[in-house]
Formats: C-alpha cells, sequence, structure tokens
C-alpha cells in the first residue's frame, strides 16, 4: 500500500526562516481529491500551537479515510516558528511511521522543492520525475464521497502510477538508454496515464490537472552493476519526454534527472523520498 504524510498548508521559505501563507496556502477541496484518488492511506499532522484545517477534515476523519494526529511541542514559538512546527510534526510522524510492513509511507508536500527540518536533512543524488500537466482530478462540483466510492472501484488504475514509475526506475538503473522513448517502461507509463484519463472522463466531466515530482534514491551498488555512474548522471541531466493523451494531442511532458538536492534523512534507504505536487497552472505546448 502507498501512504503519504503531507503538510496541511503550504510552506514557504523566507529570508528569517519558514513560514506558512494560512490565506493561500492551505490545502483546498481539489488537493484532498487528489490525494484520495492516487494514495491508499493519508496523513496529515497537526500541532498544539497552530492547527489549519482541512476540507471535509470532519467526515473523513470520522470514516478513518484520513488520520489528522496532533504532535505536541513545549516551549515558545512565534513568527515564522510556527511554520517550522507544522515540518517538524511532519518528519516526527515519518520516523514513527517509516517501520511500517504494510504501508510504503513517504513525504509530501505542495512545494517547488521539499522543505524538511534542519536537523532533518542530508545532501544526496536522487533521481527526480517531473509529471507535468497529467494527474486529473474531478473539479469541486464533485461530492467527496463520489470519488471515495470512484476510487475504490477503479483502484487498480490509480494505483499502477506508482508501480509504474518504480518500473521505469528500475530498467534505467538495469539498462540505461538515453532514448528514452525506447524504453518499455515509458510505453507503460503513457498507457497508465491514458488509462487514468479514460476511467475518469467515464464518470466526471471538468478537471484539474496536478504536477507531480518524485524523488527517488539513488541506490550505487546497482548503479555499479550495470554503468559508469558519471555516464548515468551526463545522459540524464534534464530530459524532457512529451506524454500522448488519449486525444492524441502533446498536453503533458515527462521530465528525468539526476541532481544534488536535500532529502529527509530518515527515509535515506528508502527507493521513493519524496512527494511534490501543485495544481497546474500553466498551458504547456
Amino acid at each position: 500500500m502507498r501512504g503519504i504524510i503531507a503538510t496541511a498548508a503550504q510552506i514557504n521559505i523566507q529570508s528569517n526562516g519558514f513560514s506558512i501563507d494560512t490565506r493561500n496556502g492551505g490545502l483546498s477541496e481539489n488537493d484532498v481529491k487528489y490525494f484520495l484518488l492516487y494514495w491508499d492511506k493519508i496523513i496529515i499532522p497537526a500541532n498544539n500551537f497552530i492547527y489549519v484545517g482541512v476540507p471535509f477534515e470532519k467526515d473523513l476523519v470520522e470514516s478513518n479515510i484520513i488520520e489528522r494526529p496532533i504532535v505536541s511541542f513545549q516551549g515558545s514559538f512565534n513568527g515564522s516558528e510556527l511554520g517550522k512546527a507544522i515540518l517538524y510534526g511532519e518528519s516526527k510522524i515519518v520516523e514513527e511511521k517509516i517501520q511500517d510492513k504494510e504501508v510504503d509511507w513517504t513525504i509530501h508536500q505542495f512545494n517547488n522543492q521539499i522543505v524538511l527540518p534542519d536537523d532533518k536533512i542530508v545532501k544526496k543524488r536522487i533521481f527526480k520525475f517531473e509529471l507535468m500537466n497529467i494527474l486529473p482530478v474531478p473539479n469541486d462540483d464533485v461530492p467527496i464521497y463520489d470519488i471515495i466510492e470512484f476510487k475504490e472501484r477503479r483502484k487498480d488504475e490509480f494505483l499502477s502510477l506508482h508501480d509504474t514509475l518504480d518500473e521505469l526506475y528500475f530498467e534505467i538503473l538495469k539498462s540505461p538508454d538515453p532514448d528514452l522513448m525506447q524504453l518499455k517502461a515509458i510505453k507503460n507509463l503513457q498507457e497508465t496515464i491514458n488509462n487514468i484519463e479514460r476511467v475518469q472522463k467515464e464518470k466526471f466531466k471538468s478537471f484539474t490537472k496536478y504536477d507531480l515530482s518524485i524523488e527517488m534514491n539513488i541506490n550505487g551498488k546497482d548503479i555499479l552493476k550495470g554503468i559508469a555512474y558519471v555516464d548515468l548522471i551526463n545522459w540524464y541531466s534534464g530530459i524532457h519526454v512529451p506524454i500522448v493523451t488519449i486525444l492524441g494531442t502533446i498536453a503533458s511532458l515527462f521530465k528525468i534527472s539526476i541532481k544534488k538536492a536535500n532529502t529527509f534523512s530518515p527515509l535515506d534507504n528508502k527507493l521513493n523520498l519524496a512527494y511534490l505536487s501543485k495544481a497546474h497552472t500553466e498551458k504547456i505546448i
């Protein structure tokens, strides 16, 4: 099972530290629907200093569809430190859950880059897969329980996305090829996205498209069995691949890169290190 531990608001980095934008940074109804469609388990921690509510929270918590554990802090917090409390709450729950053998838990944030507490950061080379303008979510007029019922009926189509991206990662390590369009896993990814879009259009009329970035661990031992490490980095330094939709138009892009980045130290040995998402607002040509 795939689970996410997400922040209840967008975390902003400012010159004097961390902060949250409580006016624009809270989760939208569509953000919650996005979680429900693409993950099995959802935890959105809260804390005893500042509580940011989540759309549909009462019903979803009472139905055990999402969890909102309270992380308690002692001492005095003010200004940007309140934003820090949200980050520490997320990291504390991740550390509690990473030993779970039934659910693959990963950090999730609605940011352009992962934001972590200073003492939980490790810098390392990562694979970064970026899916732009690609994951459809039914718009606000669709009742939340219609989304839940639909997800249960079509769960395989949604969760196959994670398996397909893992498959692509392993295929690249096993037999890297700068021409990504020749990889079987790329064709499988196109089919997976097509199926997700097709089954939703059978039920719903209008959608918001989401970007999704996945940061994945590079296992040095696996790389050394295949090709030179430097070749891998040189090949995948920012390749864009068009994803063709069922309408036959190039409406989305898939990008792969290898880069040095901050990651969450307790997840150092896991495959999936972090997910970053946002509702897509720019049209891709």
